[in-house]
């Protein structure tokens, strides 16, 4: 048994079960609830998705009779969830509604500027500049597959050593503007991923100030995971 309940003393003195047991329960592993797959997401600060098969379970394991076709439904057909880079770098599934937040809270982010990363790609931070614009207007109303987004990336930015990074798996350059809520997954099309905008799919949306988006991304994060350190 886990100990959901809040302990009277400092938070220093939580036991290991008594942290098991709040996040269990804030994140509805202890009792399932709704049978919405946007709400699971929006609980959890969104759903790791690098492997979409998980993120189904995921989803199945926080709500009521959740099917799997669902969670396809809200991303292909009801677009109330988005695929995109995000925490760590790494694939997430998040509410379409939450689109402000959390592309306001990631575009803090500026690790891929670091001298070390652009030396790592051969590039200038310039040519990182430029690319991102170049999603933004590539994907103005349009989707497109990883190959032909790299092509028109590459002769924006007039770097042809960029077409090989945006042509990897890893999507380097791309998260960048993920980040922005310049770009989310779209429907596969055949064997080949393929690429939209946000606003493409649900419309247009309103960013958060950085400062309060910050705020906010910390509240859900301490409320669904903590208590936590500051590290």
């Amino acid at each position: 048994m886990v100990d959901v309940n809040p302990p009277s003393e400092s938070p220093a003195s939580f036991t290991w079960d008594q942290v098991s047991g709040f996040r269990l329960a804030r994140q509805g592993l202890l009792c399932p609830s709704g049978h919405d797959p946007v709400s699971a997401a929006s609980r959890t600060a969104g759903v790791h998705a690098q492997v979409m098969s998980c993120a189904e379970l995921a989803i199945s394991l926080r709500t009521e009779s959740v099917r799997r076709s669902a969670v396809a439904e809200c991303l292909w057909e009801r677009h109330t969830l988005l695929k995109m880079w995000a925490m760590r770098g790494t694939l997430h599934l998040l509410p379409a509604g939450e689109i402000g937040l959390w592309s306001s809270a990631l575009s803090t982010h500026r690790h891929f500027m670091a001298e070390a990363w652009m030396a790592y790609l051969g590039l200038e931070s310039s040519d990182v500049a430029a690319m991102i614009e170049a999603v933004r207007v590539a994907l103005d109303g349009r989707t497109l597959t990883r190959e032909e987004l790299a092509a028109e990336m590459a002769a924006a930015a007039g770097n042809e050593l960029a077409r090989q990074h945006l042509r990897s798996g890893w999507g380097s350059l791309l998260k960048p503007a993920s980040y922005r809520g310049y770009l989310c997954f779209g429907p596969n099309r055949g064997r080949n991923v393929t690429f939209t905008s946000p606003a493409a799919l649900i419309g247009p949306w309103q960013p958060w100030e950085d400062d309060q988006a910050i705020k906010e991304a910390a509240r859900r994060y301490l409320r669904t995971y903590g208590p936590a350190t500051t590290r």
